[in-house]
C-alpha cells in the first residue's frame, strides 16, 4: 500500500477492485490516504483521499457503486466523528453525505436488502459519550434516522450479520452496566427491535461472525468483555428457526468446537466453497499472529490453513470476485503498523 495502515476500513467495488480506506498511519497519526488494488493487474495505485484523516470508521459499498464512510476517530486520542463521505468510483471523487446523529467509532456497520444502511454500538474515544442506540442511512435521501434498540451501549467490538429472513442480529460489545450475554435482533421492514435474552455463552469483544448456507450464525473468537485476559479459542452457532420456538428444551445456542489457537481483532472471511477462513490477530498487549483456520460448517470442524506470511491483527480481508482473498494492513510483531498485502488462494 501507499502508507502504513492500521484500523482502516477495506472494501469490494462493483468493478472487482478493492478500496483501501484511511486508518492510523503511526501510533501518533491517522491518514485520509486511499489506494485501490486491482486483482487483475496485481496493483496497488493511489485515490483521491478523503475530506478527513480517520481511522476506526467503518465503509459499505451502496447498490449504487458508491462507498459510505462513517464516524471513526479523527486522529489518535482525537475526537470522535460523526461526520461520513461518499466515494463515487466513476470520478474517483469524495463528497460530503448527511453526519451521523452521533459520533461514533469502532462501529459496526451492515447494507441491508432494502438498499439501507444500519449502524450500530462504537464508541466515543478519549472525548466523546459512548453513542447510545443504531441508526439507518437512506442513500436516496442522504438522511440518517435514529431507530429502537434493546441494549443501546455497544462501545466494545459490536458484531451485526444479515439473517435469511432480513433482520440484522447484533451480537456483543456491550457496556459493563448491562447484562453481558446479550443479543437482539431490528427488523427494517418494521423499524422495530426485539430479542435481548440470556445466552449459554459469555458475551465478547471483537469477536466475529459469519452467517452460514443453512441460515445459523458462527460467532469465533475475540475475548471476554468483562475479563480481557486474552484471545479466545471458542466458537457457538446461533440457529434463528430455533429463536421463537416456545418449548422447555429449545435453546437457539450450541457450542461449536473449539480453534486450535485463539483470535482476537482477527478476520474471518466466507469462502466460495462455504468454508470459513479466519486468519491472525491480536489482542491488548497479546503479540500478532499469523495463524489461519478454516472451519467446515457440515462437519462442524477447524483444521489449520496455510499460514500468513506476516503476523498481523488489526487488519482487513476481502474476498476478491475470483475466490481469493486480499489481506492487508494491521499491527505487525512489536506494534509496527504494516503496508503490506497478501492473497490467500483456497485450495
Amino acid at each position: 500500500m501507499s502508507i502504513p495502515r492500521t484500523e482502516f476500513a477495506a472494501v469490494l467495488l462493483i468493478s472487482g477492485k478493492v478500496l483501501l480506506i484511511g486508518g492510523k498511519s503511526s501510533p501518533t497519526a491517522d491518514t485520509a490516504a486511499v489506494d485501490i488494488f486491482d486483482p487483475v493487474a496485481n496493483a496497488i495505485t493511489a485515490a483521491a483521499p478523503m475530506k478527513t484523516a480517520r481511522h476506526g470508521h467503518s465503509a459499505t459499498t451502496l447498490p449504487n457503486g458508491k462507498v459510505l464512510v462513517t464516524g471513526g476517530d479523527s486522529a489518535p486520542n482525537g475526537a470522535t466523528l460523526a461526520s461520513a463521505e461518499l466515494y463515487d468510483p466513476t470520478t474517483n471523487t469524495w463528497a460530503p453525505a448527511a453526519a451521523m446523529n452521533q459520533a461514533r467509532a469502532h462501529h459496526a456497520a451492515l447494507l441491508m436488502g432494502n438498499g439501507k444502511v444500519y449502524v450500530t454500538g462504537g464508541d466515543g474515544g478519549v472525548q466523546s459519550r459512548i453513542p447510545n442506540g443504531s441508526e439507518v442511512y437512506d442513500p436516496t435521501t442522504d438522511t440518517w434516522t435514529s431507530t429502537q434498540s434493546v441494549y443501546t451501549l455497544r462501545p466494545n467490538g459490536p458484531t451485526v450479520t444479515l439473517l435469511k429472513d432480513g433482520r440484522v442480529m447484533i451480537w456483543g460489545g456491550v457496556q459493563q452496566v448491562q447484562p453481558g450475554n446479550s443479543y437482539e435482533f431490528y427488523d427494517p421492514t418494521t423499524g422495530q427491535a426485539s430479542g435481548a435474552l440470556h445466552l449459554s455463552v459469555d458475551d465478547t469483544s471483537h469477536s466475529t461472525t459469519a452467517l452460514l448456507g443453512d441460515g445459523t450464525v458462527l460467532m469465533v473468537g475475540g475475548q471476554q468483555t468483562y475479563n480481557p485476559t486474552g484471545a479466545l479459542n471458542t466458537t457457538a452457532i446461533f440457529d434463528p428457526a430455533q429463536e421463537s420456538v416456545v418449548c422447555a428444551n429449545c435453546n437457539p445456542w450450541s457450542i461449536g468446537p473449539a480453534m486450535n489457537v485463539g483470535h482476537c481483532q482477527h478476520t474471518m472471511t466466507t469462502l466460495r466453497s462455504g468454508l470459513i477462513l479466519v486468519a491472525g490477530g491480536r489482542c491488548g498487549t497479546s503479540e500478532s499472529i499469523s495463524v489461519a483456520e478454516l472451519y467446515e460448517p457440515v462437519g462442524k470442524k477447524w483444521w489449520p490453513a496455510a499460514a500468513l506470511h506476516d503476523a498481523r491483527g488489526f487488519h482487513t480481508a476481502v474476498l476478491l470476485a475470483d475466490g481469493r482473498v486480499l489481506v492487508a494492513g494491521g499491527y505487525w510483531l512489536g506494534g509496527g503498523i504494516s503496508s503490506t498485502t497478501e492473497i490467500y488462494t483456497p485450495a
